[in-house]
């Protein structure tokens, strides 16, 4: 399976698990920053607002998740290829 396709497939499941059962703001994030859809920590926070995650801004204010997360973005972000 090459790489667009587990992102595809991970993106599939994050869609059908964040229905089926509750999931924390933190948690969510770091499903998010590591399923490669978010460039960088506004792009993070913009998508989990968007996706009715609740008290965003004050999750993850403290350093040491910002930067984690921040570091995790970085390193799965996949720009989305032209067709």
């Amino acid at each position: 399976m090459d790489r667009a396709a587990k992102a595809a497939l991970s993106a599939s499941i994050l869609r059908y698990l964040s229905k089926i059962m509750t999931m924390s703001t933190l948690e969510r994030a770091y499903l998010l920053a590591r399923s490669g859809e978010c460039s960088d920590m506004g792009g993070l926070k913009d998508r989990l607002k968007a996706d009715g995650c609740r008290a965003v801004d004050a999750l993850l204010a403290p350093r040491s998740v910002r930067e984690h997360l921040a570091a995790i973005c970085a390193a799965t972000f996949k720009a989305a290829q032209p067709e």
